[in-house]
Order: structure tokens, then C-alpha cells, then sequence
């Protein structure tokens, strides 16, 4: 068991966030028993014990490059020491544009409009007002077991009920058909829906891959029915799933898509959503001001997005993490073998991975042996019997293997407990 030795500064702090912050979250931290972040570089991170712990969650996967990124850092420096980071919002800045432009060439097919915000949950609420605005119809069709978000249009839209508890009524005219169910979705679709919103590769909800016959299937009739296509890449996008962008893998072109973690580079907040000029301007070609956000497209946050870009398709990261993605899941269908009374299923494309359990009790255990054994993994947050692991995309074969060894130890202790 890591143990904390800096009494005084961990009651100090954990006081600060129970008295002024969340006092549920600080328990959950204190029970987690991690302590105090002090340092990161790499696939690793140091609290103020000084334990190094390998993180294979990266802020829910937003640390693609790692910590510390000497690129990276430097480049924030540079736009902060110029003075004007978040811009005076009356000028140009020219990392907004050109971080626009470069997405444009990037993404699929004619996707080429950006609005740039904050977070992922903000560039979902961007693309469900546009489908609106652009289409004139309200009808929205998402899917169970989706996470979109916690604002909200963006919880109205995800389909899991714990987190609606308390804040319904929420958004009129949504409706939830079940995952990869193509004659579920062509029934709920009709006159009034101006949108479908999905993620191909359910994140927080345990990592579950639509099938590609199914996802192009939906473009088809997304474009046979008039409807708009928005794909969440929130969490799949920039290199996660082992190709640049989830849809890559099923050859389609979706109409409006949201980008956030990734892009941000672990360093600064970033969201976007992004479509084609002709629905941009359908929605607000009269108003260009109708959707705005106070620090969207400043120059800090797109010029660390444009560098993380640059890096991206340099070191070709995609690729890397489609190899060492196809070699976690080799190595994990071997413990699954080993144990096979805890691992029912081991599945992922990239470095996007999950493991169900057998019983939602075991994720516990396996969690809490992986820490003491220097490891940080969390379970998705619509499936807890299924765990993640989302490492940065250029994580070391080292680093891997020091992960499955402390796995296979989490696992074989949770095996002699149960």
C-alpha cells in the first residue's frame, strides 16, 4: 500500500477542496490515495511523495503527447511572453486561422468551418445549435450509452440516466435508440430530426466499436433522409484510435464532428466543432455572432493546438499507436486466457482499450492493486466494469510492459481475494 508522507500538506489540501471545491470529489481523491501532484514528464507522474506513477488514463485521454512536451512548452511560453494570449478579441490573431485552416486539410472529405470553445462538451452544444439553425428542424437522435458531456444540450444527448438525475426536464426532442441498431435508427428518424449525434467508438461506454456496415449504413441514411451526421471525436480523434481521425477506419464523411482532448495537448483548454462552410453559413450566414464563446480561439490555446498538429503527423503518432494498441490487446487476451473468471472481454482500436470484467466489484480491486503497483488506470464512466487504458500515443514499449506486468500482478492478487 503507497502510503502518504506528507501528513500536514495532504490534510491541508484535501481540507481546502471538502470546505471549497466538492467535498464528494475529495473523497473519491482521498480514497483513490494517489496524493498530490507535483511533477509529469512523459508517461509519468510524480506527487509530492515523490512516487512516479505511470498514467494510463492522461486526463481521460487528453495527453496524447505525453506530459511536458519540450515542443509544446516552449510554445506556450512563446505566446504568453507576448503578452496577449487570449487576444483582444477586436484583431486577428494568426494562430486561429491557421489552426482552422490546418484542421481543414486534416479531416475528412469538405469539412473545412472551425468554432473553436473550450471543451468537448461545449463543441457538442455548437454542433447540436448549428444542426438546428442550419435545418430549421428540432429533432435530435442519439444513442444509449453515449457520454457527449455534462452541460446541457450535451447531457440531454448522452444516454446514461445517473447523470440526468436531478436536472430533468432537460432538452425537448431528443431521442435514444440503442447502439449499433441501424433499423432502430431508421425508425426514429422522420420529418422533424435535423441531426444523429454519435461516437464510433463508445468511450465511456466501455469502449464499445460500432460495426462499419452499421456506421455507413447511418451516413447513407443521414443522407438519404436530409438528416445532418454529427460525430463526437472528442475523445477518438487526433491519433487515439490509431488512425488520425475514428472515421478514417470507416470511410465516411460526417457532416459536423467535435474535437477537444488531444488537441489541447494536455497543456491548455481547446474545443471544436467543425463543418462545412455551406451548413455554417445555413445557420449563420445573416448572424455570423448567433454562437460565440468569450475565449474561443485564442492564440494560446490554437497555437498549442496547431503545434500539437504539427507533431501528430511529423512523428506520425496515429501509427504508433495503432502498433503498440495491437500489441496491448495481444498481451491482454493472453491474461484474459490466464484469467478468465475476472476478463471477459478485452477490446479497443489504438490506444483507445477496455477491459470488462466478469463483476463490477473486481474493478475496484484490480484499480487499487495497479496503484500500489505504480500503474493509474479508472474505469469508463458509463460501464464501471469495464477499464480503460488510454496512455499518451507515444508511450514507450517499456512503459507497456511495465503496465502489463503490474496488471497481471493486479490481477493475479484480486484472483487470490475473491
Amino acid at each position: 500500500m503507497i502510503e502518504t508522507v506528507r501528513v500536514d500538506e495532504f490534510l491541508r489540501v484535501y481540507k481546502e477542496h471538502e470546505e471549497h471545491v466538492n467535498a464528494g470529489k475529495a473523497a473519491l481523491l482521498q480514497d483513490a490515495a494517489f496524493g498530490i501532484e507535483k511533477s509529469a514528464k512523459g508517461s509519468w507522474v510524480t506527487n509530492t511523495d515523490d512516487i512516479e506513477f505511470l498514467d494510463c488514463m492522461v486526463l481521460f485521454g487528453s495527453v496524447g503527447l505525453g506530459y511536458g512536451h519540450p515542443e509544446l512548452q516552449q510554445e506556450s511560453k512563446d505566446i504568453i511572453d507576448s503578452g496577449v494570449p487570449m487576444g483582444p478579441r477586436v484583431m486577428f490573431n494568426t494562430y486561429e486561422g491557421a489552426l482552422a485552416k490546418r484542421l481543414a486539410e486534416l479531416t475528412p472529405g469538405t469539412l473545412n468551418a472551425s468554432f473553436f470553445c473550450n471543451s468537448g462538451a461545449e463543441a457538442v452544444e455548437a454542433g447540436l445549435k448549428l444542426a438546428r439553425a442550419a435545418t430549421g428542424k428540432t429533432g435530435i437522435i442519439a444513442t444509449h450509452e453515449s457520454f457527449h458531456g455534462k452541460t446541457f444540450g450535451a447531457l440531454s444527448v448522452s444516454g446514461r440516466g445517473i447523470y440526468k438525475e436531478n436536472f430533468e426536464p432537460l432538452l425537448p426532442g431528443v431521442t435514444l435508440v440503442p447502439f449499433g441498431n441501424i433499423a432502430a435508427m431508421e425508425a426514429a428518424i422522420n420529418e422533424t430530426t435535423a441531426v444523429v449525434i454519435i461516437e464510433l467508438i463508445q468511450g465511456e461506454g466501455g469502449i464499445n466499436i460500432a460495426p462499419k456496415e452499421y456506421v455507413q449504413r447511418l451516413r447513407q441514411l443521414c443522407t438519404e433522409r436530409g438528416v445532418l451526421l454529427f460525430v463526437d471525436e472528442v475523445q477518438t480523434g487526433l491519433g487515439r484510435t490509431g488512425a488520425l481521425f475514428a472515421c478514417n477506419h470507416y470511410d465516411i464523411e460526417p457532416d459536423i464532428m467535435a474535437l477537444a482532448k488531444i488537441l489541447s495537448g494536455g497543456i491548455v483548454p481547446i474545443g471544436a466543432m467543425i463543418t462545412t462552410t455551406k451548413i455554417f453559413n445555413a445557420a449563420y450566414g445573416e448572424n455570423p455572432l448567433g454562437h460565440s464563446c468569450t475565449y474561443g480561439g485564442n492564440a494560446l490555446a490554437c497555437g498549442v493546438g496547431l503545434k500539437v498538429l504539427d507533431i501528430l503527423v511529423r512523428e506520425n503518432l496515429p501509427e504508433q499507436a495503432r502498433i503498440s494498441g495491437e500489441y496491448i490487446l495481444e498481451q491482454l487476451k493472453g491474461l484474459q486466457r490466464e484469467f478468465p473468471h475476472i476478463i471477459r472481454e478485452c477490446r479497443g482500436l489504438g490506444l483507445l482499450i477496455g477491459i470488462e470484467l466478469e463483476k463490477i466489484e473486481y474493478g475496484g480491486f484490480i484499480m487499487a492493486e495497479m496503484r500500489d503497483r505504480r500503474v493509474i488506470v479508472v474505469y469508463t464512466m458509463n460501464q464501471p466494469k469495464v477499464i480503460r487504458i488510454e496512455p499518451p500515443l507515444n508511450i514507450s514499449r517499456a512503459d507497456i510492459n511495465f503496465m502489463l506486468r503490474a496488471l497481471r500482478a493486479s490481477l493475479q492478487a484480486t484472483s487470490e481475494m475473491i
